[in-house]
């Protein structure tokens, strides 16, 4: 792709691409990356300031048009007429020019096209060959213009798509047997992680955990909850004593490159390797997986009998039918009968008879288990007064709370897309009262209160007081300050409305709403909207050049 002697080079094998963005974050990199496939296919993607901001990915998969489809904001007729399109023209602005989409919906297409590339880039075969320029564009006449892009997402999506096993388990092994707390600076939103994905994350702010208790709340599976907590490590917003990378709007928190060049490969290598060291535990655990009730025989024993007993008032009864909390109804149907087989006091071999009352009582408890757990009714029931038992303990009970505001702040936003503002509200309410030091939580309260029809200049003002100490706790949070926008213009504000409608359309690309506002504050002012022939504008600035 260039004559240009690149920086660095190495393959994928030997630094996966998260941990190259984890590198180029790190050294806020500003240059080109090229990548070869072993099918001798070359990919590229830009950097600044280590943020990927435009990529260049020989893939289908990947292309703007399939993105479109599949967001289902074109059909195949419209992307058949546009790859037909004059020459000299971008896809994007063929189906603009003909009123398929507007500039918003390219915005965001256009977003979602660069996740769906570093995704596809993550999962390139190990032996893929990777160089780096410094400094160098090498896509400057390839699409439109830069996106922008946090670091963190990138890194996130990179992670999501494709974590590299053999480090992830390194790094979760370094984390066993340590209390886990994330870093006071940590910024969990700039991630884009799901709803579940933040309910663990806020159950470690409220309370710092071992991996162990991270995986015995089972909020997310094993792998996920792995995948999770090896991104944190990565970026060090798990407290280490460093700073987390990327603490800054836009992930560029440290400082410029210089000119001179960059370590090569080797030293990149020794970089990674004494990092991994750090967290490489002494000896690695061998945790087993599923009991095999082959291996213990079909009688029961003296010592297991004892055991059982001896733990017996202490189980849940998810322990004591030995089933996972997130257990089906036909997991828990099927595991009574095999418990019944080794536990009924009638299978007691004759030289343990001296323990049948001690095994009778056992299968008594199972059998308790069985029918209300068997029930959704009485497992529901159950299920809350295991979670108010749990939270007899101060912090568990707090930790309990936080999971209640977590789940009714999940309610309310979906209810929010159904524009039940009315239900969403309750929910709001809840996750506000349940946790209040969470600023999103606080945000979504107090705009959809704002929006209420009786409410009054006060309920505004209030709002307002509200989404302000939000915005002071998580300035760079697109979501809060599109709310604390929306409660600006209820309340007459309009050109402090004006200010956090454009703070939101710079920093996401994909808020169509704040590109909206921002189109009719114009379209007052009587400017005319940008030609497609023009480089002027958001829509100039991603045709500016061909490819």
């Amino acid at each position: 792709m260039s004559t240009n002697t690149p920086t660095a080079t190495g393959s994928l094998a030997s630094t996966p691409f998260c941990e190259l963005l984890v590198y180029a974050l790190t050294q806020a990199l500003s240059g080109s990356l090229v990548f070869e496939c072993p099918d001798r296919t070359k990919h590229a993607l830009l950097l600044h300031f280590g943020s990927p901001v435009k990529a260049r990915v020989d893939n289908p998969g990947t292309r703007l048009g399939e993105v479109l489809m599949a967001l289902g904001w074109i059909d195949a007729g419209a992307r058949r007429a546009a790859e037909a399109g004059p020459e000299g023209q971008l896809f994007g602005q063929r189906l603009f020019s003909r009123g398929v989409i507007d500039t918003p919906v390219l915005a965001k297409a256009l977003y979602q096209q660069l996740l769906r590339q570093l995704a596809w880039l993550s999962q390139a075969p190990a032996s893929t060959a990777f160089a780096y320029y410094d400094h160098v564009d090498m896509l400057q006449n390839w699409g439109g213009e830069q996106l922008q892009m946090d670091a963190l997402t990138a890194i996130w999506c990179a992670v999501d798509a494709n974590a590299p096993r053999e480090r992830m388990r390194v790094a979760c092994e370094g984390l066993a047997g340590k209390t886990l707390r994330l870093h006071p600076g940590s910024r969990i939103g700039r991630f884009g992680f799901s709803a579940r994905e933040r309910t663990v994350l806020d159950v470690l702010r409220v309370k710092p955990q071992t991996l162990a208790e991270l995986e015995a709340t089972k909020l997310i599976d094993g792998p996920a909850l792995h995948k999770l907590l090896y991104v944190l490590v990565l970026t060090r917003h798990l407290d280490t004593g460093a700073p987390p990378l990327g603490v800054a709007v836009g992930a560029q928190a440290v400082a410029p490159p210089s000119s001179r060049q960059r370590a090569p490969s080797s030293a990149f290598r020794a970089r990674r390797s004494a990092s991994q060291a750090a967290v490489r535990p002494a000896s690695v655990k061998n945790i087993p997986a599923v009991r095999d009730v082959t291996q213990t025989g079909r009688f029961l024993s003296r010592e297991e009998i004892a055991a059982k007993h001896q733990r017996l008032d202490q189980e849940s009864y998810y322990e004591i039918l030995e089933v996972e909390r997130e257990a089906s109804a036909e997991q828990i149907a099927e595991a009574f009968p095999a418990l019944a087989r080794r536990w009924h006091p009638d299978r007691l071999s004759p030289e343990l008879r001296d323990l049948k009352d001690i095994v009778t009582r056992v299968f008594a408890r199972m059998t308790e288990a069985n029918r209300v757990l068997g029930q959704a009714n009485s497992r529901q029931e159950y299920d809350e007064a295991l979670f108010v038992k749990l939270g007899e303990d101060k912090d568990q009970a707090q930790v309990f709370k936080v999971l209640r505001a977590a789940e009714a702040f999940q309610k309310a936003e979906i209810l929010v897309r159904k524009r039940d503002l009315p239900g969403a509200e309750k929910y709001a309410e809840l996750a506000y009262s349940g946790d209040q030091d969470q600023p999103e939580y606080v945000a979504l309260y107090a705009w959809i209160r704002a929006r209420r029809a009786e409410a009054t200049e006060a309920d505004i003002a209030e709002s307002l007081t509200l989404l302000k100490g939000a915005v002071q706790k998580q300035g760079d949070n697109v979501k809060i300050r599109y709310y604390l926008a929306c409660v600006f213009k209820l309340g007459g504000q309009h050109a402090a409305a004006l200010r956090e409608f454009r703070f939101v359309a710079d920093n996401d690309p994909s808020n169509l709403d704040a590109a909206r506002e921002l189109r009719l504050h114009d379209m007052r002012k009587g400017q005319p909207q940008a030609e497609p022939a023009s480089n002027a504008g958001l829509f100039g600035r991603f045709f500016k050049r061909s490819p």
